[in-house]
């Protein structure tokens, strides 16, 4: 071995110097390989009409900056996956984004105002973004008065006063208490097992944007990864967890939504839940009645918690298990029992052993 896996790397460099060095990369893997920057696009106008054809093109071996915008208003019913991509420089990245979403900085917004069919915000408006620019997106409720609405279409933009126009409020009407996200592509995991998936990937990947709305398991699954994150990303009503990070180096969830996930009630999972990657960043993310738990460290992985919020998650906010370790600064979200469990005095051995700090 060449020395220690360097986490501020973005790509293999990083596995390729602690290895002491591989004389022939190219030839790790079969695949192909890009040759120049790859940008494409998803949806009735772009490159690919669907996720599966993208990938499928998509090469193997990543030695230049891949970038795949999901056009606005486009609904995938399929399993997306980015799997088994490898990088070969430091420039090896692939990002996938949302044509639109919203905010796009700072912190998750909160709403002036709301009717029967209408959500204002001032904020909003002054982005100056034109009338109808969020016509054909999805709005949900990540905090406060709200989160049983799921993603709602948008079906009209007033740009000069900052009202998104809904059909209707399926659950209950927002109001200024209400936290929002607006997403510009929404992946329907209803008949699929999990909905988006970034899987033993050796090359950084980030998705930006992108709503995930009733996976079977996972909204969004992180596994067997260097380096992959979620920001300004959405996720509503999965079975298990929410965003769900297992077995890798590095993961982020950075300005996130996760609401009403763990529908099953099963106990491994939660809001966001770190299985045994050894360092998954959680920040400013909204985490709201999920059923069990908001935040989950289990399995020898550090989650570092910070600036969260939300309420409703099941006992706890956070929550560490099997030696999970839980280091969280600044506001928490919150359960019934609290915003983070106490597992001195939790009882079994396998949860004493774990960390809330």
């Amino acid at each position: 071995m060449g020395g220690n896996i360097n986490l501020n790397q973005t790509s293999f460099a990083g596995i390729h110097s602690a290895l002491g060095g591989l004389a022939d990369i190219d030839h790790l893997w079969a695949g192909t390989k890009t040759i120049e920057a790859w940008n494409k696009s998803i949806g009735a106008a772009g490159d690919y009409v669907d996720w599966a054809t993208m990938e499928a093109a998509m090469p193997d071996l990543i030695a230049h900056p891949v970038t795949v915008t999901i056009e606005a208003g486009t609904r995938l019913a399929e399993l997306c996956e980015i799997k088994n991509k490898h990088a070969l420089t430091a420039a090896a990245t692939i990002t996938i984004q949302a044509e639109k979403y919203y905010p796009i900085s700072g912190v998750i917004p909160t709403a002036d105002s709301a009717t029967a069919t209408t959500l204002r915000d001032a904020a909003l408006a002054a982005e100056a973004y034109g009338n109808d620019y969020f016509n054909g997106c999805w709005i949900l409720i990540v905090h406060g008065t709200g989160t049983d609405n799921g993603f709602v279409p948008i079906i009209d933009y007033v740009d000069a006063t900052g009202d998104v126009v809904v059909a209707n409020w399926p659950g209950t009407q927002p109001n200024n208490t209400s936290r929002y996200m607006i997403v510009g592509a929404l992946i329907d995991g209803e008949n699929t097992r999990n909905g988006l998936v970034f899987r033993t990937n050796t090359c950084q990947v980030r998705a930006y944007g992108i709503g995930v709305d009733d996976a079977n398991e996972n909204g969004i699954l992180f596994q067997y990864n260097y380096s992959v994150g979620a920001l300004r990303c959405a996720v509503y009503g999965s079975d298990r967890s929410g965003i769900n990070a297992e077995f890798g180096v590095y993961a982020l969830v950075s300005y996130c939504g996760s609401v009403k996930n763990n529908t099953d009630n099963n106990t491994g999972h939660a809001g966001v839940k770190n299985g045994a990657v050894n360092f998954l960043y959680v920040n400013y993310s909204a985490l709201s009645d999920n059923n069990r738990r908001g935040i989950l460290s289990s399995d020898v992985g550090y989650t570092y918690a910070n600036n969260n919020f939300g309420d409703g998650n099941g006992l706890w906010g956070s929550y560490a298990l099997y030696s999970g370790q839980l280091r969280i600064a600044g506001t928490q979200c919150s359960g019934s029992s609290g915003t983070n469990s106490d597992p001195g005095t939790a009882g079994a051995n396998s949860q004493d052993q774990a960390a809330v700090f």
